[in-house]
């Protein structure tokens, strides 16, 4: 299947991971602030979640930088040119949104009690779901071979 093929199969989402990344924020802020279950950690220990925040910031700046330079589709269900396999993406077929789940956790970390910690796992399942297993599936039919390879080489995660 080519790139035009595959373009009308897998559609590019309305609500990209950034967005869902500031749900998560939102949703995260709201049970802190009217749901506190446990407080896990006080000031400063809870800013070691500011280094999850940044790792993640990181993480996802290189990525993202590996595509710009092959000039391939940043944003999920875009335009695939070609694989990339350097960079963060020789430990992991998923940098950016590992990142994002770092983001994620050093947010969760962050707001100091528990109830943060609830909204990970729907995180997590959502990102897998809506977009990992269907790019992967994209990736499949666009790139072939060369992406089975690539998938049998490279975790998914770590």
């Amino acid at each position: 299947m080519d790139q035009q093929q595959a373009n009308n199969t897998f559609k590019t989402p309305r609500m990209v991971p950034p967005l869902w990344l500031l749900l998560s924020f939102v949703s995260m802020w709201a049970l802190d602030k009217w749901l506190p279950l446990l407080d896990l950690w006080e000031k400063p220990i809870n800013h070691i979640g500011s280094a999850f925040i940044i790792i993640g910031l990181v993480l996802n700046g290189w990525a993202a930088a590996r595509f710009l330079l092959v000039k391939t589709g940043l944003i999920p269900f875009t335009p695939v040119t070609s694989l990339v396999k350097t960079g963060p993406f020789r430990i992991s077929r998923n940098p950016m949104y590992l990142g994002m789940l770092s983001i994620a956790l050093g947010a969760a970390i962050l707001f100091g009690s528990l109830s943060p910690f609830a909204v990970l796992p729907i995180f997590f399942i959502i990102i897998r779901n809506r977009f990992v297993i269907p790019e992967e599936a994209m990736l499949e039919q666009v790139l072939g071979a060369p992406y089975l390879e690539f998938k049998a080489e490279t975790r998914r995660w770590l």
